[in-house]
């Protein structure tokens, strides 16, 4: 049994590698995209030659920071959401008890991770069809200016109710507390969506500032979630903490979009926003089209993606450490905050500024995905199979805490590093054509993570 099952296995890993260089794939997509660059200059050109003129200083450093924050404030209120498990720990506890015991948990604690998950994909699905299809016609500045204004409010919603009592009705507050992140989801679908068109318009030296940005979310959220346990006496005053920051930030991202049309550099990239309005809706072939062009990307964004969606953080923010329930501080308190999520973001952001020079060429495409298939059949059973509680059915194979810790540092590294150099690919495989090859990766993942988000909570079950 044992056997037959490697040898399907093996068969599925040859045809997908096969279809790496697939004619109608990669050639086709080779032979078109190397038709273009002929005919069309480079997007540094074609800016400068529109200006008539040297690109403008960058005024302290303005379009990086503000690059940064943007990218930063793309995944922060997910991470805030996430991250914040302590609290959340505390508000569906068993209110029966003195203290969150993390080895009774009640199903309200043990499920909240993973549906978080599903609510938000239908949302997410509709809001990121809308924009690739005719979210242009809005100008690109207000609907940044829209959406973060929503999850500044949300964020608002949600610092309110941490000094509400809501024992009394848990399952409530439950049901409310998905829905404002319900809408939250969907205007974070809407703002990523917009960044993806406004980084469009600028080179890749440019590009990978947002991308150092998205990849700190994390670890700025698991920062100021530790800093805000430390500092407070109880959980409600840590989360109130946490959650003001929180607002603060989504202030200060939305100050920086509407200042950022006063800063030469900005005007100079973005020439032709104005034109953008006019642009005809796209169609489905447009898409369609392009998802083939840079499909090898999208597969191996899929690929990554799944590790990282079907275990973080529905099982990571279950893994508790060795020593819990023993009195200590870091296994009680600091363990899952700590390892689970700032050390994880940590290890992510070196693989992204240790990746920044790699690009995945054609050439070596086949490579890439042997690397990516490796990852993902070493990472998912690794995961599962340490120290998450409460578990009815599998066994815990990595229960010391080093051996946690030593995962979560490969995992981290090697995911960061993948997806920031296929990511930088995907304006090679467009072909002129960045905006739309953008908001196409945007729409295949969202889809891809609504299809998959189930399997977080199946996997919850099977613990």
């Amino acid at each position: 049994m044992l056997k037959d099952n490697l040898v399907s296995y093996g068969l599925v890993c040859n045809k997908f590698l096969a279809a790496m260089d697939e004619p109608d794939v990669l050639r086709k997509a080779s032979v078109i995209s190397q038709g273009l660059a002929k005919k069309s200059k480079s997007l540094e050109d074609k800016v400068r030659e529109a200006h008539k003129g040297p690109e403008p200083k960058d005024i302290f450093f303005f379009l990086r920071i503000f690059l940064i924050i943007t990218g930063l404030t793309q995944g922060l209120p997910g991470h805030f959401f996430i991250t914040a498990n302590e609290y959340w720990m505390y508000k569906f506890r068993n209110t029966t008890l003195d203290t969150v015991d993390s080895k009774h948990r009640t199903s309200l604690q043990a499920y909240f991770a993973s549906w978080t998950s599903i609510v938000s994909t239908v949302p997410s699905v509709i809001c990121v069809m809308i924009s690739t299809f005719c979210g242009h016609k809005i100008k690109t500045r207000s609907r940044l200016l829209g959406t973060i204004s929503i999850i500044l409010g949300c964020f608002s919603v949600f610092t309110v109710f941490i000094k509400v009592n809501t024992d009394t009705w848990q399952l409530e507050f439950f049901i409310l507390t998905m829905t404002v992140y319900l809408l939250i989801s969907a205007m974070g679908t809407f703002f990523h969506a917009s960044l993806m068109s406004l980084i469009s318009k600028f080179p890749q030296k440019f590009v990978q500032w947002y991308l150092y940005g998205d990849g700190v979310s994390s670890f700025v959220s698991s920062i100021l979630q530790i800093v805000s346990l430390s500092l407070a006496s109880s959980t409600q005053v840590s989360a109130l903490i946490y959650f003001l920051v929180g607002t603060v930030m989504m202030a200060i991202t939305l100050f920086l979009i509407f200042v950022s049309k006063y800063f030469p550099i900005v005007r100079y990239h973005l020439h032709n926003a104005s034109e953008d309005t006019k642009k005809p809706v796209h169609n489905t072939s447009d898409v369609v089209a392009m998802l083939k062009q840079i499909m090898p990307c999208l597969m191996l964004l899929a690929i990554l993606s799944f590790s990282a969606s079907t275990t973080h953080p529905s099982i990571t923010n279950l893994i508790v450490s060795e020593d819990v329930g023993n009195g200590h501080p870091w296994a009680d308190k600091y363990f899952v905050p700590v390892v689970s999520f700032l050390f994880a973001s940590i290890c992510s952001v070196i693989g992204r500024i240790a990746a920044r020079s790699f690009r995945m060429k054609r050439s070596t495409a086949k490579f890439w995905a042997l690397v990516v298939i490796i990852r993902v059949t070493i990472s998912v059973p690794s995961v599962i199979l340490c120290n998450a509680l409460p578990r009815h059915h599998l066994p815990v194979v990595f229960g010391h805490d080093w051996e946690y810790i030593l995962i979560t540092a490969c995992l981290g590294f090697t995911g960061g590093a993948l997806y920031n150099s296929v990511f930088l690919s995907l304006q090679e495989y467009a072909a002129g054509n960045e905006e739309l090859a953008y908001l196409s990766t945007i729409t295949f993942m969202t889809v891809y993570h609504a299809l998959i988000s189930p399997i977080s909570l199946v996997f919850v079950k099977l613990l």
